[in-house]
């Protein structure tokens, strides 16, 4: 059933609208479609202006005009600027749902997502609407793309909903996997600093996640004690017990390379690491041996915490060269949202 409007043009003009649909005069419809558009813009009559591109978008796609579809879509995107509801639960899910009719387009897609991620950042939300970055997390995950879906979630205001997702992708890949998913969320969250939203997460993770037996600390996996002292140590900002974090589980953060660049960014940021500039690289334990070296072997040795030591598990012992058995965990193309 067609949106209603209140005045007698609109009315007209929505019937004629309806009427060039029938008779597959598409491009009339689209035009129609702008005019009215254009005249709910320009009185704030928002309302009936989503309502308006929810109704044609859905009959354009129907129809397999993409490329209406595609700009009514836009115009959705430019109306949630006009009116300030970014923030609304409602029109965000109605463009979830129209994004996830049109999968096969992907790169149309990501254009009308990229604009409204750029458009909904705040001062206070520098990198999109956490609600709009959940409702793209829920469109990938109910897609099965679950990389991106992850990446999303991140981004969203909605840890516990993202420890969920995690795992059920740690349910989807090798047991040694466990682990891996809830620490690089872990440093993501913190990298953006989200210290409170990464606890959440932990915590819910730990709780949900059947395939981990112990839920407090110590943990039999070896990552997620380093996740659980590395959050108790950053309130007090101990150089010296990040130094020694990251040593005492250098085996275990050596399993995955995106560990190294966001550990370096939690240094800086928490506990005043002066990243010494090498030309050679080294990697995460390159740049800790060269932190020891300028600290010297004296300063090594003070205060330094008396952190338990945990074996690794046979689960962790898993060779993890297994490529093509494995979840990888890349960041997808999403533009201005890097984890900076």
């Amino acid at each position: 059933m067609p949106p209603t409007s209140k005045s007698s043009s609109g009315k007209r003009l929505r019937t004629k609208f309806d009427s060039h649909i029938s008779c597959k005069n598409f491009y009339e419809a689209h035009q129609l479609c702008n005019t009215l558009l254009f005249r709910f813009s320009n009185s704030a009559n928002f309302d009936e202006g989503f309502e308006l591109i929810v109704y044609s978008c859905n009959i354009f796609i129907d129809h397999k005009i993409f490329h209406s579809a595609f700009d009514l879509l836009h115009s959705y995107v430019n109306l949630l600027e006009k009116s300030s509801q970014f923030e609304s639960d409602e029109k965000l899910y109605n463009l979830q749902k129209m994004l996830l009719r049109l999968s096969d387009h992907e790169e149309q897609r990501l254009a009308v997502m990229n604009s409204a991620i750029r458009k909904s950042k705040t001062a206070k939300n520098v990198r999109g609407s956490p609600i709009l970055h959940l409702h793209f997390a829920k469109l990938y995950e109910e897609e099965l793309h679950l990389q991106k879906a992850r990446y999303h979630y991140v981004f969203s205001s909605d840890p516990r909903s993202c420890a969920k997702f995690c795992v059920k992708l740690s349910h989807a890949g090798l047991v040694s996997e466990v682990s891996l998913f809830p620490t690089q969320t872990v440093l993501q969250y913190l990298v953006i600093e989200k210290v409170e939203y990464a606890k959440d997460f932990l915590e819910a993770y730990v709780q949900c996640n059947p395939k981990i037996v112990k839920k407090s600390v110590p943990f039999d996996l070896p990552l997620l004690n380093f996740c659980a002292f590395l959050l108790i140590a950053i309130p007090e900002g101990n150089l010296d017990v990040f130094l020694r974090l990251t040593t005492t589980y250098e085996k275990s953060l050596k399993r995955d390379k995106s560990f190294a660049p966001c550990i370096e960014k939690i240094g800086v940021k928490y506990f005043g690491l002066n990243v010494p500039k090498s030309g050679g690289g080294g990697g995460l334990m390159g740049l800790i041996d060269s932190l020891f070296e300028a600290m010297g072997d004296g300063d090594q040795q003070t205060n330094q915490p008396e952190l338990p030591e945990f074996a690794e598990s046979e689960d962790e012992k898993t060779e993890t060269n297994r490529d093509s058995k494995r979840i990888k965990i890349s960041k997808p193309r999403v533009e201005e949202s890097e984890l900076d």
